[in-house]
């Protein structure tokens, strides 16, 4: 075998380890990302407490409108909410929005064409005490 040969099979193959390392990494993020994912036994249940959603509902027609409010927690540097999701009864994420930690919006509205009594969940995440939950009713 050549020098020149044998460079070039180093490098390919060299090439071909950092592509398979950037890919296991890859792979790890998502496998992070899948543990983060909240369970619905690890939402709580505190209808009265700081962290819980407040929801609001109006309807025109055929479409709801949801106000989420959670200006009831402080939003600190240090203990603020930094998102809202909406869930339907089987816990599939319908909405989504992230909040902002300082100075952010507290305040989330979303317009959903559901049918009357759909059940939902509204959620809020504390990045110190995780997933607050609040019954839904369309």
């Amino acid at each position: 075998m050549k020098k020149r040969e044998f460079l070039k099979i180093l490098g390919v193959t060299s090439v071909a380890v950092v592509a398979a390392s950037h890919i296991k990494a890859s792979d790890e993020k998502v496998e992070e990302t899948k543990k983060a994912a909240p369970k619905a036994e690890e939402w709580k249940n505190e209808p009265d407490n700081k962290h819980t959603p407040i929801v609001k509902i109006t309807r025109e027609g055929d479409v709801s409108t949801l106000t989420i409010d959670v200006t009831k927690h402080p939003q600190t540097a240090e203990h603020f909410i930094d998102g809202i999701e909406i869930r339907d009864e089987n816990k599939a994420k319908i909405f989504s929005s992230s909040i902002s930690a300082v100075g952010g919006v507290s305040i989330v509205t979303c317009q959903l064409k559901l049918a009357v009594g759909t059940k939902l969940t509204a959620l809020s995440h504390c990045n110190k005490h995780a997933y607050y939950q609040a019954p839904v009713v369309l």
